[in-house]
């Protein structure tokens, strides 16, 4: 059974020992959730599509719009002031007893029931979406949850596969307000899970003094303040508002062709159910290898772009054959292409953004303007009154233009925020890392040059994060040129990303930094030519100018490139008094000159310095005990805590 368990564990190992128990109950719980809001998804679509057919979906947006902002906005007053796994227990129970109103209504044939559900849809899936991310992120680190986000939207995927088998089979025998039943127990088991699971919540955390809170009323009125200083978050609120209007275009679009397809609502749920079981499986697949790789490929972004060119294919697709083939192939760009790849992406472009609104500007984009923005949607669709679809493939064109130009301009800001975070110490490259693509790179250099030149010989610590990071998207004409700052901390930085770039324009600033004023530079130069192996004859003319170097540490290294020459070197630089010069041969030193550093580790008269490097280039060099335990004894209660900890690596060793 462990071994078992073990096996599982190997094929998620970016989950730690200490985070299993955890991981699986919130991946268990929004796989859970997950379920439950697939299943409704197929009930209320079919009740709706199968009895008012695809005009009644205006209205329906409308109203839906209306209800989800309501409720976002109410869900924000709540907030941080309910403890997060109590407000949720709450919020799952009254969701459950709407539904079971809603199930006796629809029976009763009342028509705007089925709006009803549809609206209840929406509003559960914003509600319980943003506070399942504020509710876990109390129990994870923000490196922690880096790691697992991906890991708890897979579960959210294998919930949508579940729950598409589940309304699958259910529709075989049972009219389509099962289903909504069916989800209305699910959501009230997941509440039970939740309370059943209190005391180990209380012992678990929260991490934090307070519960995280950013879709509290509070956060949403300092993203609106954040959205008129920054261009990105402009920028993404246009982004927004345009897709939405893509999206739900779209949508009625397929779905009048699904509503004309299939003659009754239990025929709508079957096809809704193995769509949904399909799809979702094909959304774990691109969510585990596409996404990644594209985003690595291109950056963010660029791969953010993607989604709204796709979006544009679908609206030429229906325009040109009206059928269920076209429908189907939009409803996969408008919905597993955007839970699989657009929402993934554009949750990274957060991390341009100060790390305290971040969280606060994706509650109000995607909790209050996307949502508002489907009422848009719904408005335009009601004032154009059942409209032909070719105009309503041009407008849904229109607006996906208007998701890819805003999106291209959220590429152009991006690059902006990012360097002001950089340059205002408020942002960690690490936080950005893998996410900038080869476009966005080759910009950041030019800005990143300029901010060179403005910060003079004291660049700060965000422009030197970024040397490695143009090095490893192939930017090296910036670097060579860097290689002459005044600065030898960018000197040395650059010289050492171009060697990491394995890159053969590194030859010439590494020969012509061999002459460097700082010791520090002509060191890293000898190392990556000796790494880059450029002519020989080059290299060993310039090793030999550098036996005579006035610093012992370049002195050293170009003694271990000379042969035997170096090696009588290096021995003459171990015996000598001074400690700088004695280290720095010790450092280097190969097993040739095993005798002359054990003479120097046994030597308890020389400099505690000088005795805790032999010591250590001892355990570097061989593997052989040269020291019993009793010799090592005195050095373990040696005063300098340097011989200390040399004797004890010694004895690891």
């Amino acid at each position: 059974m462990r071994a078992r368990a073990e096996l599982f564990w190997r094929l998620l190992p970016d989950v730690r020992t200490g985070e299993r128990i955890r991981f699986l109950f919130f991946a268990g719980l929004f796989t859970l959730i997950s379920l439950a809001q697939t299943v409704g998804l197929a009930g209320s679509e079919a009740l709706l599509l199968g009895t008012l057919g695809a005009h009644a979906l205006p209205i329906t947006f409308v109203f839906a719009s209306l209800v989800t902002v309501a409720g976002s906005i109410g869900y924000a007053a709540l907030v941080g002031r309910l403890r997060n796994d109590d407000l949720l227990v709450g919020m799952l129970i009254g969701a459950a007893a709407l539904l079971g109103a809603g199930v006796v209504l629809a029976t009763a044939d009342i028509a705007w029931a089925l709006v009803a559900l549809v609206c209840l849809f929406y509003l559960t899936q914003a509600v319980f979406l943003n506070h399942f991310w504020t509710f876990s992120g109390d129990y994870f680190d923000t490196l922690a949850s880096k790691r697992l986000v991906p890991l708890f939207t897979i579960g959210s995927s294998l919930g949508g596969v579940l729950g598409g088998l589940l309304a699958v089979a259910a529709s075989r025998q049972l009219p389509p307000i099962a289903l909504v039943a069916a989800w209305a127990v699910l959501l009230a088991t997941a509440a039970l899970l939740l309370r059943l699971a209190r005391r180990p919540l209380r012992r678990w955390g929260p991490l934090d003094l307070e519960e995280a809170d950013e879709t509290s009323v509070a956060s949403l009125r300092g993203a609106m303040r954040h959205l008129g200083g920054s261009p990105l978050a402009r920028w993404m609120f246009v982004a927004s508002l345009g897709m939405v209007l893509t999206l739900f275009l779209a949508q009625y679009l397929y779905s009048d062709v699904f509503a004309r397809s299939f003659a009754t609502p239990q025929a709508l749920a079957t096809f809704f159910g193995v769509y949904l079981a399909v799809t979702n499986v094909a959304e774990i697949a691109i969510e585990v290898a596409l996404t990644p790789r594209l985003i690595r490929r291109l950056g963010v972004p660029a791969t953010n772009l993607i989604h709204p060119l796709l979006m544009l294919v679908s609206f030429a697709g229906l325009a040109l054959r009206f059928d269920l083939g076209s429908a189907v192939a939009a409803r996969v760009n408008r919905e597993l292409l955007d839970n699989a790849l657009a929402t993934p992406v554009r949750s990274l472009l957060y991390n341009a953004m100060p790390v305290q609104l971040r969280g606060r500007m994706r509650a109000f984009l995607e909790g209050i303007v996307v949502y508002a923005g489907m009422s848009i949607a719904g408005g335009v669709l009601l004032v154009l009154e059942r409209p032909d679809p070719r105009w309503l493939c041009l407008a849904g064109s229109v607006s996906a233009l208007v998701y890819f130009g805003a999106s291209l301009g959220a590429r152009r800001a991006y690059l902006g925020s990012l360097v002001a975070q950089l340059r205002a110490g408020r942002l960690d490259l690490a936080d950005v890392h893998g996410e900038i693509g080869s476009w966005e790179a080759s910009r950041l250099a030019v800005m990143w040059e300029q901010l060179l030149l403005e910060e003079g010989s004291r660049p700060s610590r965000s422009l030197l994060q970024l040397i490695p990071e143009l090095a490893a998207r192939g930017v090296v004409a910036p670097l060579v040129r860097a290689a002459s700052h005044p600065n030898p901390v960018v000197r040395r930085s650059s010289l050492n990303a171009l060697v990491s770039a394995g890159s053969e324009v590194a030859l010439g600033p590494l020969a012509l930094a061999l002459d460097d004023p700082d010791p520090g530079v002509r060191l890293v130069a000898l190392r990556g030519l000796m790494r880059l192996r450029p002519d020989p004859e080059f290299v060993s003319a310039r090793i030999h100018d550098l036996l005579d170097d006035a610093d012992p540490l370049v002195r050293s290294e170009a003694a271990l490139q000379a042969g035997e020459r170096g090696l009588v070197i290096l021995a003459g630089m171990i015996g000598e008094a001074a400690p700088e010069t004695a280290m720095a041969a010790l450092g280097v030193a190969p097993e040739a000159l095993l005798p002359r550093v054990l003479e120097r580790a046994r030597d308890t008269q020389v400099d505690a310095a000088i005795r805790a490097a032999a010591l250590e280039c001892l355990a570097r060099i061989t593997p052989e005990p040269h020291f019993s335990l009793a010799e090592l004894l005195p050095d373990l209660a040696h005063p300098d805590a340097r011989v200390r900890r040399a004797s004890v690596l010694l004895l690891a060793n």
